[in-house]
């Protein structure tokens, strides 16, 4: 009876035995749900040395996180933003298929209007549609009895985070950013910082500003403090709204309206002040009798004596246009076609210029600043001029 008991206790501690190692560590089914699981909370948790762990050969596509900062922001929010319920688990012998469905944040409305990568990215946060997909992972069974998740599959589910942006096509720059530098372009203008504005300035041999000063390093005698006050008088009284006329991904064209100093008034009252006037064409005379003038010099004098006309000139309508697109090296220009600053052309008519000129001489006479030969000569000369383009 004792052999009898001792025998039936064998069996259930053998029974036992069995069913722990077959039951204690879970269905092959369990396992790889789990660690397809396991794998992919570690990737939403960003924990890539955790997610490798469940990988076949450790060689997980996520390791990549980090190395290129422009993916890594996009992965980054659209995994704050991803959650996944695992299907159905499918066995073979030593290979298994997971299906997992991804609801992640659906972000090709963002690119209906224009956007820049940095906007884009900033708005993830706030998109309420979603969008679904289901991935098969594959899972093998190694030589140690491990179900492990194929790198394979670790690059599908890469690549399809970073395509949720495939639909938007991404503008160069912001429109503020374009607002920006045509608004620092005509502030840079008004402090007569011309040699900033012209580095950002795309156009600068057609601009009206630079083609007049682009070689004034030739002659040691060439001035352009004139230019660059006048100027600086000029757009510092200019009042203006920007508006956006044509905008596309590359560049932008912004027309500037508002309200600026009536030149052709400010150079009829300078022209109506006719001692400083005819003080500046005696200086110009002499300059010339002397082998010093120059077109360019003399109309750097006349600016410095435009400035107070400026500053005291009544505003008219203003309104001109720009385009904005980036140079090769991904900086911001501004493209002002034929020049902002045309007020350059404005000049006093011939026949009053031909009076000045003989006002001026009176002036050099009377102060002895040439001889009464000269004088006679040059008043010649300027009557003839004056009888030709009569």
């Amino acid at each position: 009876m004792r052999r009898s008991v001792s025998l039936l206790l064998c069996v259930f501690i053998l029974a036992s035995s069995v069913i722990c190692l077959t039951g204690c560590s879970g269905s092959p089914e369990k396992v790889i749900e789990d660690n397809v699981a396991g794998y992919i909370d570690a990737i939403l948790a960003k924990d890539f040395n955790e997610s490798k762990t469940y990988v076949s050969g450790e060689a997980d596509s996520f390791e990549r996180f980090g190395q290129d900062e422009l993916e890594t922001e996009l992965l980054s929010k659209i995994i704050d933003r991803t959650s996944y319920e695992i299907e159905s688990v499918d066995v073979a012998t030593s290979v298994a298929n997971v299906s997992v469905r991804f609801v992640m944040p659906y972000l090709e409305p963002l690119g209906e209007e224009r956007i820049t990568y940095e906007e884009f990215i900033a708005k993830i946060d706030d998109v309420t549609q979603t969008y679904e997909r289901t991935i098969l992972f594959s899972v093998t069974k190694t030589q140690y009895d491990e179900w492990l998740v194929a790198a394979t599959s670790t690059e599908v589910l890469y690549n399809l985070f970073l395509s949720l942006d495939d639909g938007v096509v991404f503008a160069k720059f912001s429109l503020e950013e374009a607002e920006t530098a045509v608004r620092n372009y005509i502030d840079t203008i008004a402090r007569g910082d011309f040699n900033t504005a012209a580095a950002v300035n795309m156009n600068y041999n057609n601009d009206v500003i630079y083609s007049s000063l682009r070689d004034r390093n030739a002659s040691v005698d060439y001035q352009v403090e004139g230019f660059y006050e006048a100027s600086g008088v000029y757009y510092s009284r200019l009042n203006y709204d920007i508006e956006f006329t044509n905008v596309t991904d590359d560049q932008v064209t912004i027309t500037i309206n508002g309200y600026a100093p009536d030149l052709q008034e400010a150079m009829d009252a300078m022209v109506a002040d006719e001692a400083s006037m005819a003080q500046l064409y005696a200086d110009m005379m002499e300059s010339e009798i002397r082998g010093r003038y120059t077109d360019d010099n003399f109309l750097n004098m006349m600016m410095v004596a435009f400035c107070p006309f400026i500053e005291q000139a009544s505003l008219v309508p203003f309104n001109k246009t720009v385009v904005v697109a980036e140079n090769v090296v991904g900086e911001l220009e501004v493209d002002t076609g034929s020049g902002l600053s045309t007020f350059y052309n404005i000049s006093p008519d011939p026949e009053t210029v031909d009076d000045l000129m003989l006002d001026g001489l009176d002036i050099l006479l009377e102060e002895e600043r040439i001889t009464e030969e000269e004088y006679e000569l040059l008043t010649e000369y300027v009557e003839e001029i004056s009888n030709e383009e009569s």
